[in-house]
């Protein structure tokens, strides 16, 4: 995702996860991933590199990124993140 479009979801994202508002926040990132065409990054795991090709690897792991999940939640919640490779 380009920094733009990263921006762009960011704020349309009305919903910042904390400790009391997992439900609201996980089906209004679910609606923006499948509007943006990103849902898959919910549900599939990387694709594989012999089957589709490092660029393509490549791509998916610079658009599965996890600065927009941190900057989605409170800042009690980042913590949590910490040691996570993927989004």
């Amino acid at each position: 995702m380009a920094s733009g479009d990263a921006h762009a979801l960011l704020a349309l994202l009305d919903v910042k996860l904390n400790e009391q508002n997992y439900h609201i926040w996980a089906c209004t990132v679910c609606m923006l991933l499948r509007g943006i065409g990103m849902a898959s990054h919910l549900t599939d795991k990387a694709p594989d590199e012999d089957e589709v090709g490092a660029e393509t690897v490549a791509d998916w792991r610079m658009s599965d990124d996890m600065a927009i999940l941190c900057l989605s939640v409170e800042e009690s919640v980042r913590l949590s993140f910490i040691g996570l490779s993927s989004a």
